[in-house]
């Protein structure tokens, strides 16, 4: 047996067991799904490169410079995590969220008697000249903004200050590529190696609601979740389409720490999930 079919077999067997749960596609969780994988081998005693190996064939990131980029993120968290004692770890823990799941009577039950949600944007929404425009009422005075590094920049940009450099300036009027940027404004320095992971972040204060539920089997799921949006009684900052697939939004939740953040969205967690947004998305790094 070659030393590949040995990690397939050990891989297959731990799926089995459900020690390792399976990966989210590329882009719905994968680096959250790394770091709780390695958590959960090097606790079982799996070394750290076995560990690697594993996530290695079982995840679904198609990139494979930023899957051994988290994987050494993972390494490097976990061990520090594992280092501390059992009851430190119980204050670190994230609770556990409930097990509920999109319900699509209850989001349209809610939403019966809403109009045209596109008539209710075009009336209370303050529209954006550019990526620029968009970006400056995202963030506040000040703050720095992470543009997702793009295959065309081979780096992460940093708003406003990259905008201001040439030969980004050309680009920041354009919308046509659209922009990647993280919900959450950042250092705008690298933090164990990552410039936009949650060390980064300064302040926990946007949460992203996106709605992915194919349109194939609810038809109308775009019209219902934008009238959702409209009637939610959160104060939204931004409604924006996310490649002509889905509609993601920006709400502005009003707290700055870590903590602050996950109090608020815990409450949260079920009305919206069971409404239709996706419970992946409901961290402060997006």
């Amino acid at each position: 047996m070659t030393h590949e079919e040995e990690i397939t077999d050990i891989s297959t067997a731990m799926l089995d067991q459900g020690l390792v749960q399976p990966c989210p596609p590329d882009g719905g969780g994968c680096n959250s799904w790394n770091y709780r994988t390695i958590i959960a081998l090097l606790s079982a005693g799996v070394s750290k490169e076995i560990a690697t190996q594993i996530v290695k064939h079982v995840s679904n990131r198609k990139d494979q410079a930023k899957l051994k980029e988290e994987t050494t993120r993972s390494l490097e968290r976990a061990e520090g995590f594992l280092s501390l004692d059992e009851e430190t770890r119980k204050k670190l823990a994230r609770p556990r969220r409930p097990d509920v799941s999109f319900d699509y009577d209850c989001l349209k039950s809610q939403v019966e008697e809403v109009g045209d949600p596109y008539d209710i944007l075009d009336k209370h929404t303050d529209h954006c000249k550019n990526v620029s425009d968009y970006l400056a009422k995202v963030f506040r005075d000040g703050e720095i903004g992470c543009v997702l590094r793009s295959a065309r920049y081979k780096k992460d940009l940093f708003f406003p200050r990259d905008f201001k450099k040439e030969p980004h300036r050309s680009r920041v009027p354009g919308g046509e590529e659209g922009v990647f940027f993280l919900n959450n404004p950042v250092v705008g320095s690298a933090i164990k190696g990552s410039w936009r992971s949650k060390d980064c972040v300064t302040e926990f204060r946007h949460l992203v609601l996106e709605c992915d539920h194919p349109v194939s089997e609810y038809p109308d799921i775009t019209d219902l979740w934008l009238k959702y949006l409209v009637t939610l009684r959160l104060p939204v900052k931004s409604i924006v389409s996310s490649g002509g697939k889905s509609v993601h939004a920006i709400v502005d939740l009003g707290t700055e720490t870590e903590t602050e953040f996950d109090k608020v969205v815990g409450d949260l967690y079920e009305p919206l999930v069971m409404s239709g947004a996706d419970p992946h998305s409901l961290t402060p790094v997006r």
